[in-house]
């Protein structure tokens, strides 16, 4: 994929922006609420360093290699803000309302967007390779 390092900073960008945006809105009493941004969790910089290392490796050499090895991390940048979920939602009392909020949908949408970004380039470096070995032949 031509534009790989372009287009890959895109969902980057949405996940950086997602981060001081509201992630999830604790009521612990009716009338008592708590808004938590990402930046406060600090299980956001796993998915963070995660995408991190997934746009390194696609944007290192494009080979068929790193294409496979950058859509398998991208299970794990889904798996890792998954897992968010279990620090996010403490019980804390009886009457424990969680609401998730933009952010977290907004890091969940970025996340799926780098897997489609992702899978489209794995699909043209195969297809690259492919007609490199035929006209090879």
């Amino acid at each position: 994929m031509k534009n790989l390092k372009y287009f890959s900073l895109i969902p980057l960008l949405l996940f950086s922006i997602a981060m001081f945006l509201p992630f999830i809105e604790h009521q612990y009493e009716p009338g008592v609420r708590i808004i938590e941004r990402g930046y406060q969790f600090g299980m956001i910089f796993l998915p963070l360093g995660i995408m991190l290392l997934i746009l390194l490796v696609a944007n290192i050499k494009r080979t068929r290699f790193t294409a496979i090895i950058a859509f398998v991390l991208c299970f794990g940048l889904i798996f890792s803000l998954f897992l968010m979920q279990f620090t996010m939602r403490p019980m804390i009392g009886n009457f424990t309302i969680h609401t998730s909020r933009i952010g977290y949908a907004m890091a969940f949408f970025s996340a799926l967007i780098l897997m489609i970004i992702l899978l489209v380039n794995l699909v043209k470096t195969f297809r690259l390779a492919s007609n490199d070995n035929e006209s090879e032949t």
